[in-house]
Formats: C-alpha cells, structure tokens, sequence
C-alpha cells in the first residue's frame, strides 16, 4: 500500500514539472523576441493614415490565399470603416475575387463567380462598400457593387449590381 502512494506521488510530481516546465517554454521570451515585438509596435499606422496601393497589396499577397491570381485594381478604404485598409479585386477563369485587407494585414475574401474582368475598375464608396466594373457571361458590363461589414469576428458581404 505504501508502495502505490509513493508511486501515485511521483507521478503527481512529475506530472506538476512537466506542465510547469511546458508552460514556462511557452511563455519565455529571447530580448531578439521583446525587440521585435518593440519594433512592431512602432510600425503600427496611425489611426488617419490611408494606405497606398502599393501597401495595401503587399499585405494582400503576404497573407491571402489568392497571392498568385492575377491582381486586376486595387483601392484605399479613405474613412477606414472597419478597420480596412482597402480593397484588391483579383479574377481566375470564370470567377472575381474581392480582398478587403485590414490594417493588421488580414484579409476577408467574397469569391463572385460567372463573372469576369478586362481592365475593370474599382472605386471606394465608402463605408465598406466597393464597386468593380465587371461582366457577365454574355459580355453584358455591369456595375457591380459589393458591401463589407464586421460585426465583432463575424464577417458580411451583400452583393448586386450598383445603381
């Protein structure tokens, strides 16, 4: 009986060492870790700070899945609505894609298909929405009007034609 409650002991023990040890590995950080994390701080945009095309589609191709589709316009979100920082429209066979990008880089895809672009346009209207001149199956253009909203971790678009 002894036996079993010094055995149960140790491995109560060893258990406790094990989790410690774990969580102090999790938790330790090198100074190369702390200066990056500085140096992160420092790189975060202002609040007003508008983004350039050329900004907003190196975030975009750093950190979406579309990175090798080919990249057809790109536009800031001036006012900033939800935290974006603008919007890429990339296109595949028979399919657009919008990329709304925010300011910590993550990027919000809408995946519209049986549509297509050639030298389309995209303008910010503001307030998450977007509109892409693209075109239909038949060739028809169409003014294509797509609205972004967030509300807490949950993500929104409603799509048709703009007006």
């Amino acid at each position: 009986m002894k036996k079993i409650s010094i055995m149960l002991s140790a491995l109560a023990i060893a258990a406790m060492i094990c989790g410690c040890s774990s969580d102090a590995g999790e938790n330790a950080h090198t100074d190369s870790e702390a200066e990056a994390s500085v140096s992160d701080v420092q790189n975060v945009p202002e609040e007003d700070e508008v983004w350039s095309e050329e900004k907003i589609i190196s975030a975009f191709t750093k950190s979406s899945v579309y990175n090798d589709s080919p990249i057809v316009a790109c536009t800031a979100a001036e006012d900033a609505a939800y935290d974006l920082a603008g919007v890429v429209l990339c296109g595949g066979d028979n399919e657009v894609t919008f990329v709304f990008v925010d300011r910590d880089g993550l990027c919000q895809t809408c995946v519209v298909e049986d549509l297509t672009f050639s030298a389309s346009t995209l303008t910010y209207l503001g307030n998450g929405s977007v509109v892409a001149d693209l075109y239909k199956e038949d060739g028809t253009k169409i003014d294509y009007q797509l609205n972004f909203s967030r509300h807490g971790s949950e993500v929104y678009f409603k799509v048709g034609e703009a007006k």
